[in-house]
């Protein structure tokens, strides 16, 4: 653990001092994109010493988490100073689509973070879902949303901007130990499948989701009586294809349980669990409504008969 916290706090250290450095945005893409790599591997080390520890964080906890975050915005800005200084430079033939990689660099960061804060509880950091909302239209408009970005994942833009709006609507902060990133391999595994959408032609209002891609909020379920999420570019989430697609796989792997692989295999038990919790939150949403409104409310949480006994004394 000391290992990979020392290690991370020098990788952070100098990422931050790359962003505020005297250099031309390409070279500080290049040398951020040398640390990519080790950046990569030490997020999943600080991952498995904070994701699934105890809350509220301990200290040791706590600070791989800072760590973690920090390293993930701090990559995320030498990209977007790249992205700010060429969409000012757009009089070049060819410009927009050097963009590709830097927009695709920041919402894997951005993805990053509301992953981290998913696990520990925390909030999404403000200006993430307006940013990253932004970044998707923006590559949408200049036709290279679906182009791919990362050779070896096959992934483009549009496929990280659909994992970040899905896992949202998968109720994360309710999510066990580890289905934070069972969810994101279903998504994986099943890309191509959401829908942005106009209006509500051809598809069943109560089965969709709306995102503003002009403000900094996280997409809600298409639901009357739920307050619309501010702003005024608005399109809806059609989640159709992917529900079905989830659907035929839990039915198949129901139809295929025996005796052997039921005793073989409580992961895929686990697995099939999931799956249709997600049927659920994404192919039903009205259900979730009165779970998603905002609160202020307090809580309080106990542990112990003596606590629970103090508890309901209160008035």
């Amino acid at each position: 653990m000391t290992k990979t916290v020392e290690s991370a706090k020098v990788v952070a250290a100098n990422i931050e001092a790359l962003n505020r450095g005297k250099l031309n945005a390409e070279e500080r893409v290049a040398l951020v994109e040398v640390y990519r790599p080790v950046t990569e591997v030490l997020l999943d080390e600080l991952d498995a010493i904070y994701a699934f520890a105890t809350l509220p964080l301990p200290p040791k906890q706590r600070e791989a988490f800072d760590l973690a975050h920090l390293i993930s915005a701090e990559s995320s800005y030498a990209y977007k100073m790249l992205v700010l200084e060429k969409t000012g430079k757009l009089i070049a033939f060819g410009t927009k689509r050097a963009l590709l990689i830097p927009i695709y660099r920041i919402l894997t960061n951005q993805l990053a973070l509301m992953v981290q804060s998913y696990k520990t509880y925390h909030p999404v950091p403000t200006g993430v879902w307006q940013e990253a909302s932004a970044l998707y239209l923006f590559a949408e408009e200049q036709g290279f949303a679906k182009d791919i970005a990362d050779a070896e994942t096959k992934s483009c833009i549009a496929d990280i901007y659909h994992e970040m709006l899905m896992l949202s609507l998968a109720d994360p902060y309710r999510l066990m130990y580890r289905e934070v990133d069972r969810v994101l391999d279903l998504l994986h595994q099943n890309r191509g499948l959401i829908e942005f959408r106009t209006s509500t032609e051809g598809i069943d209002p109560a089965k969709a989701f709306v995102i503003a891609f002009d403000a900094d909020s996280a997409p809600k379920p298409l639901v009357q009586g739920t307050r619309p999420p501010p702003g005024n570019v608005m399109r809806l989430i059609d989640p159709t294809k992917l529900v079905d697609r989830l659907q035929q796989r839990l039915k198949s792997a129901s139809n295929n349980i025996n005796a052997a692989t039921a005793a073989k295999s409580r992961a895929s038990h686990d697995m099939n669990d999931l799956m249709a919790r997600l049927i659920r939150l994404w192919g039903d949403p009205p259900k979730r409504q009165f779970r998603r409104n905002p609160a202020d409310t307090g809580v309080a949480l106990c542990a112990g008969i003596k606590a629970i006994s103090y508890l309901r004394s209160w008035p």
